[in-house]
């Protein structure tokens, strides 16, 4: 999928995004799904798609079928669904417990120009919500961490990003299932429908983020001391430092 910087100095260049993931139908222990797709030669998939292995059986080396499906679908971004959140006391208090149908991806991007880049972690609260949204994982999104990489000199263009599966231990508080990967442009307006509106949004900065204007349920304790801090860099995890496979 391209996206387009209308308006902010990139006209005719494009962001492109390409993934491969996998699911374990009928759930249980998802190590191969794991190994599969880190050890996938993510640069064999077209611009544009994601590539899905389908596992029906947590014995299975490699998946049973294959299948497709536009970026434009929103099943791009970089994804851990191994564990999930739950309860077993009404939403008093949420736990997280193996979810039903394991499902993990990772993302390449390629930016063609000089861009800064955001990276955001989110996902659902465990333990850190109000109790008015502490429904385990129906309240919302919440930010758990974000960072941003500068944009480098114009001969390290084309860039290439790797976002590797997210790292779901990243916040004792906020189960982090998925990465958000945008552009930073000073003057650029928050869209309407939050963040995470659209497969790549433009933000002008992300300290003037709020919940509300945001789109989400709330920020953890770590969002507002993360924000300063650079993302790790291009083929690194952006929060850890870690090599994605």
């Amino acid at each position: 999928m391209s996206i387009g910087a209308f308006g902010y100095g990139c006209v005719a260049c494009a962001i492109q995004i390409r993934s491969i993931g996998a699911q374990l139908n009928g759930g249980g222990d998802a190590a191969h799904i794991v190994n599969w797709v880190n050890s996938y030669d993510i640069t064999t998939v077209g611009w544009g798609d994601y590539h899905q292995g389908n596992f029906s059986n947590p014995s299975e080396t490699t998946p049973d079928s294959t299948s497709d499906a536009d970026c434009s679908s929103g099943a791009c971004s970089p994804q851990n669904y191994l564990v999930c959140v739950s309860s077993s006391d009404g939403g008093v208090t949420c736990d997280t417990a193996p979810c039903g149908t394991p499902m993990v991806n990772r993302t390449q991007y390629l930016i063609p120009v000089p861009l800064s880049y955001y990276v955001i972690a989110y996902g659902t609260s465990v333990s850190a919500a109000p109790p008015e949204y502490r429904s385990c994982g129906e309240g919302g999104d919440w930010f758990a961490i974000g960072c941003i990489f500068p944009a480098g000199s114009p001969g390290s263009y084309p860039l290439t990003v790797d976002l590797p599966i997210p790292d779901n231990t990243l916040d004792a508080t906020i189960l982090v299932q998925n990465y958000y990967l945008g552009i930073i442009s000073p003057g650029a307006t928050i869209p309407g429908g939050g963040v995470l509106s659209e497969e790549i949004t433009i933000l002008p900065n992300l300290s003037s983020l709020t919940p509300s204007n945001a789109g989400v349920a709330g920020f953890g304790a770590s969002w507002a001391g993360s924000i300063s801090t650079a993302c790790q860099g291009p083929i690194d995890d952006p929060f850890t430092g870690s090599d994605p496979p």
